[in-house]
């Protein structure tokens, strides 16, 4: 399957998720970190060709928060999909998604990977509340990735 697909393929799975699963992973491992209001990390471990680690957290931003943003990353077996995502939802219950993907490249010998977006509240839409973040691993081949993502509302 082409790289292009794969990435389609998992950026809409990302997207997806809030409505379709559970916060946990289907396969794969995850981890949730809440720093401090407006920022979530998560961490997911996948392991063996075709595994996967769908991971989700909500957290309340700071008052005034008029954007989202989120950081991905992966270090791991070259070829796996890390996706990423921020998902704010205003005091309209309108929302402001950022997401991104990377195909961990070999770099050294080791495939790593990072991607970043960001989106901001629509004017009229009030200030972002709350913050989803999502993180999707697609392993790719027989070693052990591990991958980021990182939300901030602010």
């Amino acid at each position: 399957m082409p790289s292009n697909t794969i990435r389609t393929i998992a950026v809409a799975a990302l997207l997806a998720s809030s409505a379709l699963l559970p916060s946990a992973a289907q396969a794969g491992s995850c981890k949730t970190v809440q720093h401090f209001p407006g920022v979530v990390q998560l961490f997911a471990t996948v392991q063996g060709e075709g595994d996967e680690a769908l991971c989700s957290a909500v957290s309340a931003c700071p008052s005034r928060a008029t954007k989202v943003e989120v950081f991905g990353a992966g270090v791991g077996q070259a070829g796996t999909v890390v996706a990423a995502g921020a998902t704010g939802r205003t005091q309209s219950n309108d929302v402001a998604v950022a997401s991104c993907d990377t195909t961990l490249a070999n770099k050294h010998g080791v495939g790593a990977g990072v991607c970043q977006s960001e989106a901001s509240a629509q004017v009229g839409q009030g200030n972002v509340v709350e913050n989803e973040c999502s993180l999707l691993a697609l392993s790719a081949g027989a070693g052990k990735t591990v991958a980021n993502a990182t939300c901030f509302c602010d």
